[in-house]
């Protein structure tokens, strides 16, 4: 298998040459403007998904603002029409998987509840997007569930200290899905939504190929080292979607 290390380019590189995709174009506004949306894409990825006065939202689970988002879900408070789990679906695929319809459906979803986020008025950092947060809807929408770990605060290692860095990311991420900037505190960037878009990348990984790109390792990911098999029944395009979103430097 290939293996993609060493990437030079940033999240913020422009995604023209992976597609008009929904998924592909907020990405793409995402990373070029420091996550956060131009006007005109806000309205309309948001016209059916933003907040409402009181919070609901078709996207997120719960549908509660961040600010209040103070528990972690459990199947105890989780409504019966939302048990179906994106963890679960993948390990009864097993090695059949996804088609890239269905992956690109999923991702899509992922995509939108994180826009919501990224896209308030102060800018939300789920800081946990894994499979295992990911629920379906009696609609058949995959939306994020809620996980505690959402934040508004941008905390940066060399301003607020690496022990109180380090906590929040202990606290509130897992290893798998962390971004180079929460492995090594020493690199100095802030922890911004753009861990969210790393975490996403991870998140696409695991839906094609049905396992972790660096597994348990700090080392992989600050290194950036992962596996992408020459063949594979996904396109090139998608394939190139991945290593756009794992691009270590912020």
């Amino acid at each position: 298998p290939a293996v993609s290390s060493g990437c030079e380019k940033s999240r913020k590189t422009s995604l023209s040459s992976v597609g008009r995709s929904l998924v592909c174009r907020f990405l793409q506004i995402q990373v070029e403007n420091c996550c956060r949306l131009f006007s005109g894409l806000c309205k309309c990825v948001c016209r059916s998904f933003r907040w409402r006065s009181k919070g609901y939202s078709d996207s997120l689970f719960p549908c509660r603002p961040p600010r209040q988002w103070t528990t972690s879900t459990t199947d105890s408070t989780m409504p019966q029409h939302y048990k179906s789990q994106l963890a679960a679906l993948i390990k009864v695929r097993g090695q059949a998987g996804f088609s890239e319809y269905e992956v690109l459906k999923i991702f899509c979803d992922v995509c939108e509840s994180l826009a919501i986020l990224h896209c308030c008025q102060a800018p939300v950092i789920y800081r946990d997007v894994k499979v295992e947060n990911v629920v379906q809807n009696d609609m058949g929408r995959f939306i994020l569930a809620e996980s505690g770990s959402a934040t508004a605060r941008f905390l940066n290692p060399v301003a607020h200290g690496k022990k109180v860095v380090e906590e929040e990311v202990q606290k509130n991420t897992s290893l798998p899905y962390r971004a180079p900037e929460m492995v090594d505190l020493n690199s100095g960037h802030s922890i911004t939504t753009k861990v969210d878009i790393w975490a996403a990348g991870v998140l696409l990984y695991k839906l094609c190929f049905g396992t972790m790109p660096f597994g348990e390792s700090s080392k992989a990911i600050l290194h950036c080292q992962y596996n992408i098999p020459e063949k594979c029944k996904y396109s090139p395009e998608l394939c190139q979607l991945i290593r756009f979103l794992l691009e270590p430097d912020p």
